[in-house]
């Protein structure tokens, strides 16, 4: 499993905690042959591409919302990654979460190695500016 932590249109890949069947990704000798950055570029222009051949992703937008409203109706208490306004960097960002009943019941922080804390923290500050700049352009 690798989490993905996204925000917005940014993509920051947890590789530190990718895992295989619970075994560490590193402890994989293949794995060490990854591109991951390739595999993460890949994946940031997913969206994109479904976009382009369907012309929209609603249909999964809306298997999406489907699931994560079962999980709170019937208090499922699964794990989901869903965006939430995070304290620390002051923008809401997809984090692993428990959903039931309540809601959002409990955030699985990961533990994330530096370099992907310096990422994740560069891609919410780019965020942070985006809105900054669209709050002053509402205001005008």
């Amino acid at each position: 499993m690798v989490h993905f932590l996204t925000i917005f249109f940014c993509l920051q890949v947890a590789w530190s905690n990718a895992s295989i069947a619970g075994i560490p990704l590193d402890l994989y000798p293949s794995a060490k042959s990854l591109d991951r950055e390739a595999i993460a570029a890949e994946t940031r222009q997913k969206a994109s591409a479904l976009i382009e051949s369907k012309g929209s992703t609603e249909f999964g937008i809306a298997s999406v919302t489907m699931s994560i409203c079962k999980s709170i109706l019937f208090d499922q208490r699964n794990v989901r990654a869903v965006s939430i306004f995070d304290e620390e960097s002051k923008v809401c960002l997809s984090k692993p979460v428990v959903l039931g009943r309540k809601g959002v019941e409990q955030v699985l922080e990961l533990p994330l190695n530096d370099g992907e804390k310096e990422a994740l923290a560069k891609s919410a500050k780019s965020l942070r500016e985006v809105i900054e700049e669209a709050e002053k352009a509402e205001k005008k």
